[in-house]
């Protein structure tokens, strides 16, 4: 009938079984490819996140160090990627001369048997701490003033430093590793916190310590 509506006859509708595994197939690469963006996305958050918060507690320390006019050591252990700070009754720096240990985050002392260990953020690896001729790793705010004591190298002029990185198997630790680094440094004359994450180009790990080549500065 003239003007009516044409029904398709069999076979005229839908698609083939290969136009499908074509259109699965599709989106099965850009389901990967999404999956692998944001696990890059999540391994940049984790590490900017413990830098920001080791940075923040560095200075802590040496607000501390001239507020209640003793020196605050900071001591680091890549084995087992945790830090602590303790109130030094001298300037030995390691915490064994009967100073307090200290929370950084309250900023109050816990005694000579409480270690307040802080640990990285979840799947962050610690693996380098330098701090020149200090042993173990660490930097000592001095009072009045606050400055560090023991970064400096019997050898040479150096920053303290403090590096990590995502752990292998870590959600885009494998397919985008400019996301993966970050470093903390510590100038040793006065005391400046710097954050740096490893330089455009550089996607194995970054030597950690005072080859800023290796690094961009974050802030």
């Amino acid at each position: 009938m003239s003007g009516g509506v044409k029904q398709a006859g069999f076979g005229q509708t839908g698609v083939t079984l290969i136009e499908l595994l074509v259109v699965m197939a599709i989106i099965g690469i850009v389901v990967l490819v999404g999956v692998n963006m944001m696990g890059g996305v999540l391994a940049k958050h984790r590490v900017g996140a413990a830098a920001s918060d080791l940075a923040t507690r560095l200075k802590a320390a040496k607000m501390l160090a001239v507020v209640r006019n003793r020196p605050v050591t900071v001591i680091f252990n890549a084995t087992t990627s945790t830090y602590h700070a303790c109130l030094d009754t001298g300037i030995i720096g390691d915490c064994t001369d009967g100073g307090d240990f200290l929370n950084l985050d309250s900023g109050r002392p816990t005694g000579t048997l409480a270690k307040s260990e802080i640990a990285l953020h979840a799947n962050l690896d610690m693996y380098g701490a330098d701090f020149g001729d200090a042993n173990p790793p660490a930097v000592t705010y001095m009072p009045p003033s606050g400055l560090p004591v023991n970064i400096m190298s019997s050898a040479a002029f150096v920053n303290g430093s403090v590096c990590f990185v995502a752990e292998p198997g870590d959600e885009g630790d494998a397919h985008d590793a400019r996301y993966a680094y970050r470093r903390i440094s510590v100038n040793p004359i006065v005391g400046k916190v710097t954050q740096w994450k490893n330089a455009k180009g550089i996607v194995a790990q970054p030597v950690c310590g005072n080859a800023d080549d290796n690094w961009d500065k974050v802030f």
